[in-house]
């Protein structure tokens, strides 16, 4: 895969979690406000209200007309906002029971008022333990959500982090090290085709041009370690040898031979084609050379 594909695509990942988290953090709180504002909004007005009667039922300040008039106003503002099952048995009863509560001199109706007033306050309390606990659970989940994002994200970060270091970090530092000692002179060294496919190219293409330097130098030290076997089996041979090719042409002499064409001339190329038949000439077949001794 190219390197700019597959570093999109791991980009494009990384952005959709962080996406995903942003996302989800608003979408867990935006479930957690509805939760409080529940809260507020069912429990809390339910609870002022049993406040209310149990001040008109407590407070001595006020006269009977004031207090059956606060308890009223408390009882309806309760039944204005029946939200759990449980009221709306204590309502009835308190709706039934409260009219006679101001006017019971032993206090038997009061007390169950009142009885049933707290009872009321305590359902309230209940739902709103319920609610939080809820809430605390909806929190809790949504924090755990977060985090198993937020690896994702980390996950992606470090498989991003060593794919960059697999396919371009690693070829790339290989790839200079290749360069220093190129630039140092050795032109047998060797470029990795590993990595990305951008940077196999690369090294594909630097090891052609590497190739390309090497054959002439390497014609050229074949070439010198010829000539030196081929002077050196001249030498070994007694009397005056020469190395020609098949049109005649001298390419190499021992010292003797060296002496003879000093003294009366190179030999005639026609002379020593004929000489290439005489018992001891010998042809080397690599190159076609002859090795021809001279008449002294």
């Amino acid at each position: 895969m190219r390197i700019r594909v597959e570093l999109g695509l791991l980009l494009l990942g990384l952005r959709a979690a962080v996406i995903l988290l942003g996302l989800g953090s608003v979408a867990m709180f935006n479930r957690m406000s509805p939760a409080i504002e529940r809260i507020l909004a069912e429990n809390v007005v339910t609870l002022v209200a049993t406040e209310e009667m149990l001040v008109a039922l407590a407070d001595p300040s006020l006269s009977e007309e004031e207090a059956k008039a606060r308890f009223a106003a408390g009882l309806e503002r309760a039944k204005g906002n029946l939200t759990e099952p449980a009221e709306r048995p204590l309502l009835e009863d308190l709706d039934r029971l409260w009219p006679r509560a101001f006017e019971d001199p032993k206090g038997i109706i009061r007390g169950r008022v009142l009885e049933k007033v707290l009872s009321l306050s305590e359902v309230n309390r209940r739902s709103m333990q319920d609610e939080d606990a809820a809430a605390r659970r909806l929190g809790l989940a949504g924090a755990w959500a977060v985090v198993v994002v937020a690896l994702i994200i980390l996950g992606i970060t470090l498989i991003l982090t060593r794919r960059l270091e697999q396919r371009v970090v690693g070829p790339l530092v290989a790839l200079s090290q290749r360069a220093q000692q190129i630039r140092g002179g050795d032109i047998y060294v060797r470029c990795p085709e590993a990595g990305a496919p951008e940077l196999e190219e690369v090294s594909r293409v630097l090891n052609q041009l590497l190739d390309s330097q090497q054959t002439p130098k390497r014609a050229q030290d074949l070439a010198k370690t010829d000539r030196r076997l081929l002077l050196h089996l001249l030498d070994q041979r007694a009397g005056a040898w020469i190395a020609a090719s098949d049109t005649g042409e001298v390419l190499a002499a021992n010292a003797v031979a060296l002496e003879l064409i000093q003294d009366h001339g190179t030999p005639d190329p026609a002379r020593l084609a004929g000489l290439r038949t005489e018992e001891g000439s010998e042809e080397v077949t690599r190159g076609r050379l002859w090795l021809i001794p001279l008449p002294t």
